[in-house]
């Protein structure tokens, strides 16, 4: 996830239990690397159990979209979910 999300937003912190894991990243200079053992890294992320490729990072969000500025046409798609769960038998849309 951390890959993908390198050319959207700014990464304040990687955490990376192995240098391995770091290869195949573009990280930029003023991000700050942070080396973290098993444990540390399965405490930050809520795992049961890392492998060396695990990393995390700290990231600035970017700052909310003005909804009611946006024209039409100009949104072409939005997806917002929080604390939802999918049954598995939803067969339409929600329309809260």
């Amino acid at each position: 996830m951390i890959t993908e999300i390198l050319s959207i937003v700014r990464i304040q912190t990687i955490f990376y239990v192995d240098d391995n894991a770091l290869q195949h990243l573009s990280i930029e200079d003023e991000t700050r690397l942070v080396r973290v053992t098993s444990g540390v890294m399965a405490k930050i992320t809520g795992l049961e159990s890392v492998g060396l490729s695990t990393l995390a990072a700290e990231a600035v969000l970017p700052k909310p979209a003005l909804f009611k500025t946006w024209k039409l046409g100009q949104m072409k798609r939005l997806l917002v979910l929080e604390g939802c769960q999918d049954p598995g038998n939803l067969v339409g849309p929600i329309v809260l």
